[in-house]
């Protein structure tokens, strides 16, 4: 009973509010509040953390606090890809958002999807240059993803792809980004067409009317 009991412990998801990064991710999913989104099959694990407060009337209205969780997935020394995930922990309605995910450039595609200007709806393909290197151990965020990568001896990815899907509700929000080494995909319509994947599984849980969504396979090819 006991062995049982210490297995069961063992593949509970990792609480991102409370987890201390960097920590295994051992049953593959992140849960922010009630929700949990499932990663795909890897080695990841929890690199850095963010929290913020969603708030109304100028600022002045605290509503929710929200984090922001960084997975990244290595496999002999090299990332194959890495998960930003960031939900409320509590919903809280709202009646419009300031944020403007679609008003960006430098896409290599762009879909503003079913939302619209007070609930907005947004799905951003990009190719970067870089990914991390250029991380300041000052940063807040990305200076814990970076000092984790080199304490592990993690080699950079190069140049790669960074997906990024929001959605903005009447009671809630969520905005996951995806980056997958460019050398791991054949085209940009492979890629693409993999990100448009993204809103579907994801759309109900960010609107807070699942509790559990799963991200598709990352893009994957042997290398030559």
């Amino acid at each position: 009973m006991c062995v049982l009991l210490a297995a069961v412990g063992a593949a509970e998801a990792l609480d991102v509010a409370a987890a201390v990064p960097p920590a295994p991710v051992a049953d593959q999913q992140l849960t922010i509040g009630s929700r949990s989104l499932r990663l795909p099959e890897g080695n990841w694990t929890y690199i850095a953390k963010g929290e913020g407060v969603i708030t109304t009337n100028g600022g002045m209205n605290r509503r929710s606090s929200h984090f922001t969780a960084y997975a990244m997935d290595v496999k002999d020394g090299r990332m194959k890809g890495s998960v930003q995930l960031r939900m409320p922990v509590v919903s809280a309605v709202v009646t419009s958002w300031n944020d403007e995910p679609c008003k960006v450039e430098g896409t290599i595609f762009k879909d503003e999807l079913g939302g619209n200007f007070n609930f907005p709806e947004c799905l951003v393909v990009y190719k970067r240059r870089s990914h991390l290197s250029e991380a300041s151990a000052s940063d807040a965020f990305y200076g814990q993803a970076r000092g984790w990568l080199t304490s592990q001896a993690v080699k950079s990815p190069g140049p790669v792809y960074e997906v990024v899907y929001t959605r903005y509700g009447s009671n809630d929000f969520g905005w996951v980004r995806i980056f997958v080494p460019q050398d791991a995909v054949a085209s940009d319509e492979e890629m693409v067409a993999w990100a448009k994947q993204v809103p579907r599984q994801m759309v109900k849980l960010f609107e807070n009317r699942e509790n559990q969504a799963s991200l598709p396979p990352l893009p994957s090819r042997a290398k030559p």
